[in-house]
């Protein structure tokens, strides 16, 4: 039986993923797109205080590689600091079985999902979210509207916890 080829698209090397993606590489054929690599000075402004490029090697121990990011204002701190509209013909050359996207909030993680949904390809959405982050009245009803719609395009949803399962049923994801 041949192996699953896994992509997974997420925003930048990020410390406690990397494990994550070395032990996935040893059960499927796994490759890693990031949409941003961050600079030590947008790593302080992630809340660290202060510049840095982290000391372990987050790349090792799987495949994977960064996207273009056309953006104006690259970043991962609003929607459209991530813009990466290479993913379609990435995830079209390598015949992926299915892509893991790590949430919904950059223009990169819609793009990966739309352009899977076009080439057949299922999709998994991980996030983290929760109920209990504040949020405006404006933000909420927008929310309440476009989300259910939005999750609903997901083949599969991963919660990291029951405060993230609850957020998914929330915006009634099945």
């Amino acid at each position: 039986m041949l192996p699953i080829r896994l992509a997974v698209l997420t925003s930048h090397p990020i410390q406690y993923q990397a494990p994550l993606f070395r032990e996935l590489s040893h059960r499927v054929e796994l490759h890693v797109f990031y949409s941003h690599k961050a600079t030590p000075e947008q790593q302080a402004s992630a809340g660290f205080g202060t510049a840095f490029d982290w000391d372990v090697d987050l790349l090792s121990g799987y495949n994977s590689s960064f996207l273009k990011n056309i953006s104006k204002k690259p970043g991962t701190n609003t929607f459209g600091g991530c813009d990466t509209p290479e993913i379609e013909d990435r995830l079209k050359s390598a015949g992926f079985d299915a892509l893991l996207i790590m949430g919904w909030h950059l223009k990169s993680y819609i793009q990966g999902l739309f352009a899977a949904k076009r080439l057949g390809i299922p999709v998994m959405v991980r996030g983290d979210s929760q109920l209990e982050t504040s949020r405006s009245l404006a933000k909420r009803i927008l929310k309440f509207l476009l989300y259910p719609w939005l999750l609903s395009l997901f083949d599969a949803a991963l919660y990291v916890g029951q405060r993230s399962r609850s957020y998914y049923l929330r915006y009634h994801y099945p």
